[in-house]
């Protein structure tokens, strides 16, 4: 299969990555094995992917594809490509930016968010429903935090806590961005949750980190790194953890630069690595793998490249991949 590449994910013990791979006439998911460096599946599915979640047990897929009124959406066995359920959301007005999410406790649970409304939906006898809907206005990302709680960051530097459709609390941003000198009204821009952290991307390159502190997270006491980001006012940036939980990734939308959690709050400003710089086209999904030190990145054009590191935190180019080689990526897990 000679196509281009749409999506890329690590599962969230980083024990397989997925690649979604169309053209004209076929869409395609590859699932590799990183332990053991092999191709674990490898199977059709009916319609393009643009995003990929994985749950966390390794068990289920969520492909999903939308353009600016319909999201499309198939749940499918992650090493077997079994159809579990399809579906479909319908917005009443056309969406600039989807994010879709997996419950991390319920494989059936989905929440699919549009502009000014998130669509709560449950797979059930084949069938992707929505059940429910949350009014939330400003909101530019979510994620799943503790014991199914929906968290949402808008656009007035506010997190918003859901469980189901019921608001439980606001966090207010507003304070700690002045006293680091931001504006008082900044947009959140990005969530990522691990099992000990919430990081928090607002607007270029200030990223809040909250910690889970007995069961909750530490709201009023964040860390922060200020990254000094170089990206063009209005695009999103990329943000995610290494393999070790000890570093992070963050894409401005022009490089990709990591940094150790370690270095929150040593002096406010972080001490970037530049891990990428190849891509002419911003990259959309990275996966790093700490202990092997690689770093797999994919832009928007399709377009793979494998880089290795030279020392523990500069990396340079190592290989370079489209579709029609994608199996090679498992020399590199």
């Amino acid at each position: 299969m000679d196509g281009s590449i749409s999506a890329l994910q690590a599962s969230p013990d980083h024990i397989y990555m997925a690649v979604a791979v169309r053209d004209e006439n076929i869409s395609e998911i590859v699932v590799m094995d990183a332990a053991k460096r092999t191709t674990a599946a490898r199977y059709h599915v009916t319609h393009d992917t643009t995003q990929l979640r994985i749950s966390s047990g390794n068990e289920v897929l969520v492909a999903f594809k939308a353009d600016k009124l319909i999201a499309t959406i198939s749940t499918v066995t992650l090493l077997e490509g079994k159809m579990k359920a399809h579906g479909t959301v319908v917005t009443e007005q056309p969406t600039h930016y989807w994010q879709v999410s997996l419950c991390p406790t319920d494989d059936e649970l989905l929440c699919v968010l549009a502009d000014n409304v998130a669509f709560l939906l449950r797979c059930s006898s084949g069938i992707i429903d929505t059940f429910s809907k949350i009014e939330c206005t400003g909101a530019l990302c979510h994620e799943w935090v503790t014991d199914g709680v929906l968290a949402f960051g808008d656009e007035n530097t506010q997190i918003h806590l859901f469980r189901g459709t019921h608001l439980l609390s606001t966090v207010d941003l507003q304070a700690i961005c002045h006293e680091l000198q931001y504006a008082k009204q900044s947009n959140i821009v990005l969530l990522v949750r691990s099992n000990e952290r919430l990081l928090s991307l607002v607007d270029d390159g200030l990223i809040l980190i909250f910690s889970l502190v007995r069961g909750e997270y530490a709201w009023q006491f964040p860390n922060a790194i200020i990254m000094h980001s170089s990206s063009v006012p209005g695009e999103l940036g990329i943000l995610c953890q290494d393999t070790s939980g000890n570093n992070f990734l963050y894409g401005d939308g022009r490089f990709l630069w990591k940094t150790s959690l370690r270095n929150a709050d040593a002096e406010r400003t972080a001490e970037l690595f530049l891990v990428a710089a190849k891509h002419t086209h911003p990259v959309i999904s990275v996966y790093c793998d700490e202990s092997r030190q690689t770093l797999i990145s994919l832009d928007n054009s399709g377009f793979i490249i494998v880089t290795a590191a030279h020392s523990q935190f500069f990396f340079c180019p190592h290989f370079i991949l489209t579709s029609q080689y994608i199996g090679k990526l498992t020399l590199f897990l």
